[in-house]
């Protein structure tokens, strides 16, 4: 089932904004509030995929002040039960995030911006999940979560 909802979408990357300005500091325009349809059950899916295709069972998951970028509150283990069990009861879009520097390493990921209330970890709201492959990011290869994952933008972007 597709629902709608307003995010702040970047003028000059596309990608997603926490709030109306971009965190990429190479984008100079601000972000546009925009209505978007979201398939929950298709991110699902491709959230399962993605973690199907590691073969574990549990995931090293970053949770985030931030749903735009990495702004660490905890790192906790996840069951891949649990994390799905979580998703399907939230609204969620992909952040584009392929990557996040842990212990001096750049770590490949699966971003998630979440645009549901979620948990509250150590006095903090989650607004982001950055899942580990368990794999460090090498910019120069095809990894199993660097695929770009459409927002589907409605006409008629709201300012």
């Amino acid at each position: 089932m597709l629902k709608k909802r307003e995010v702040y979408i970047c003028d000059e990357c596309g990608g997603f904004c926490e709030v109306n300005r971009c965190p990429i500091p190479q984008c100079i325009g601000s972000a546009k509030l925009t209505t978007i349809e979201i398939d929950n059950e298709k991110n699902l899916d491709i959230v399962k995929e993605a973690l199907d295709s590691i073969g574990e069972s549990k995931f090293k998951v970053l949770l985030s002040l931030s749903s735009d970028g990495p702004s660490d509150i905890d790192i906790v283990y996840m069951e891949k039960e649990a994390i799905i069990s979580d998703l399907s009861n939230l609204d969620f879009i992909f952040n584009d995030i392929p990557a996040v520097v842990h212990k001096k390493m750049l770590k490949e990921c699966l971003g998630i911006a979440l645009l549901d209330p979620y948990k509250v970890i150590k006095g903090e709201d989650v607004k982001g999940l950055f899942i580990y492959s368990g794999r460090l990011y090498r910019d120069d290869q095809q990894t199993l979560f660097t695929k770009r994952y459409p927002l589907k933008i409605e006409k008629g972007v709201k300012a």
